[in-house]
């Protein structure tokens, strides 16, 4: 995306300043301050200094608005203006759901509950792959994998590992499957 800058001069800032008049009937004044002319401020009207402090002393943003509509502008607000939904509609139940699920597996509340996790758990393919390639089963703490990771790259490194074809294939996958699982658990 290109950005473009665009120069103001001062002069041609002051031209507009001092050709605008304070749109309060009857004064000639310069019209330098912006007012909003009803709730869309959309269209604005320009007082001088005098103007626009009368003018702010009786502006109300919510005139003309019946006291349940403040309510609901004032509750909508709350959430920056954005729809709510309640709990159990537009799917967001399904989505809560699966991400309690999720967290429900690492923890090892009773070992009974713990092994119908393991059954209840679908993996991707890759990641049960992954895992099979370093000899890990979940639940999986990071640091685990991480020692396992170590001890593995030690084994079937190159460079210990002198010409040695099959040992540096085992190296590229032990380093592709440490990938795979990292992703996973962050």
């Amino acid at each position: 995306m290109i950005r473009r800058r665009y120069r103001y001069s001062r002069k041609r800032e002051e031209e507009v300043i001092t050709t605008r008049k304070c749109d309060h009937e009857g004064c000639n004044g310069k019209g330098l301050y912006k007012a909003p002319k009803d709730r869309s401020l959309k269209e604005y009207y320009w007082f001088c200094e005098k103007h626009i402090k009368e003018y702010n002393e009786n502006w109300n943003f919510y005139r003309g608005l019946s006291d349940e509509e403040i309510d609901k502008e004032i509750s909508s607000s709350y959430v920056w203006d954005r729809p709510t939904f309640k709990f159990g509609t537009y799917d967001a139940h399904k989505t809560f759901s699966k991400a309690a699920n999720f967290f429900d597996f690492f923890v090892n509340i009773d070992d009974n509950k713990q092994e119908t996790r393991k059954e209840s758990f679908n993996t991707a393919p890759e990641i049960s792959k992954a895992l099979q390639t370093l000899g890990l089963t979940l639940p999986l703490a990071e640091s685990d994998l991480k020692s396992k990771y170590k001890e593995l790259a030690k084994a079937y490194h190159p460079d210990l590992n002198s010409g040695n074809k099959k040992s540096e294939e085992m190296f590229k996958e032990i380093s592709f499957a440490y990938q795979v699982l990292l992703k996973f658990l962050k």
